[in-house]
């Protein structure tokens, strides 16, 4: 997980790495854990916008920039996995594990097109507690109070 102080914004979604916050664990058939802090790191590569002095990108830049590339073809995402070591913090978010440490692939995510339901999507919830079989909360209560936290937010965003 990288420090976000002094970023830019990304160029674009497809441009952008997704971090996950939190610390889960990964639970094998023989009922060995090992914690882990999971990331999406675009194909295109992490690409910062870049903005002349003064100017402002429209306020729906990220969506035009988006379906541009998607006309284009697919946008693509290595889902990496980043281990804890010992002494490695999995119940505080706000602390970073080093850099250094491998990341193990574990998966691709192309995104093909936007949802024709996108109206439906916007409706939802997200629930961060809703896990893969296989895969646990780790003791990290920040997790549990998002899922509170998602819900109030959306009755907030979604009331007439």
């Amino acid at each position: 997980m990288k420090s976000f102080a002094g970023q830019q914004a990304p160029a674009g979604f497809a441009t952008a790495r997704y971090d996950g916050l939190h610390a889960f664990v990964l639970v094998d058939e023989s009922g060995e854990r090992r914690p882990f802090r999971y990331r999406l790191v675009p194909q295109l590569g992490e690409v910062e916008l870049e903005s002349p002095y003064g100017e402002t990108p429209a306020p729906d830049f990220l969506i035009g920039d988006l379906d541009s590339r998607l006309a284009t073809g697919p946008l693509s995402f290595t889902l990496v996995l980043q281990f804890a070591q010992p002494g490695d913090p999995t119940h505080d978010p706000s602390r970073a594990w080093p850099e250094h440490r491998p990341l193990i692939p574990a998966g691709q995510l192309h995104i093909t097109a936007r949802s024709a339901r996108e109206d439906h999507w916007q409706q939802q919830v997200f629930d961060p507690t809703r896990l893969a079989p296989g895969v646990e909360l780790s003791d990290d209560t920040m997790v549990t109070f998002r899922r509170h936290a998602y819900s109030v937010s959306a009755e907030c965003r979604l009331a007439p």
